[in-house]
């Protein structure tokens, strides 16, 4: 049985993903009728994200609220090292695989992600196998990506990478969430720096 805080935040997310443009162009939503219970996990940035009321728009309002919700139940991770981005980064960063083969909803054909970066945070140049768009939810970050110009994205805003393409990004002065969504070959490995 689902419960209910994950069946309402696969539902905002569904929903979310469907209002935007450029993740409906991305990939069908799934269904994700499978439920898998995962060992709750924490993140050092978790009171951030439980105490965060943030920027977003009513079309986000849905989907920022059920994260809230299921932030106590969900696995989070963090997929850097310290060595790698620095403490103060991985004190004020988490994320959690919502869909995919090692979500909370099983799912062979997409991976999708819940991201938290904290305020004020630099995510360095890293790179993976598969597809990805990021669709903000609250929050805005400036988004670069190799090849393209530098965007600043807020609330319903979508950038776009290619397998391998290099991205980095930068917060500001808030916060930001994201819904993440991968694809195509190389699903299941890892992205580097």
């Amino acid at each position: 049985m689902v419960p209910p805080e994950m069946n309402e935040l696969q539902n905002a997310a569904r929903e979310l993903a469907a209002r935007a443009p450029a993740t409906r162009e991305f990939a069908d939503w799934p269904e994700l009728a499978e439920f898998v219970p995962r060992n709750h996990r924490q993140c050092p940035a978790l009171p951030l994200i439980k105490s965060w009321n943030s920027e977003h728009v009513p079309e986000t309002q849905r989907f920022h609220e059920a994260v809230l919700a299921a932030a106590d139940t969900v696995r989070w991770e963090r997929s850097w090292s310290v060595r790698q981005v620095g403490a103060d980064f991985m004190n004020r960063y988490g994320h959690f695989e919502l869909a995919g083969p090692n979500g909370h909803f099983r799912c062979w054909k997409l991976r999708i992600f819940v991201s938290f970066w904290g305020e004020s945070l630099y995510y360095p140049w890293h790179r993976h196998a598969a597809e990805e768009i990021y669709l903000v939810t609250s929050g805005s970050a400036e988004f670069h990506s190799q090849g393209q110009s530098s965007q600043t994205l807020g609330p319903l805003g979508c950038c776009r990478h290619s397998s391998w393409q290099p991205h980095e990004m930068t917060t500001f002065a808030q916060p930001v969430l994201t819904l993440v969504m991968w694809k195509g070959p190389g699903l299941c490995f890892p992205p580097q720096m």
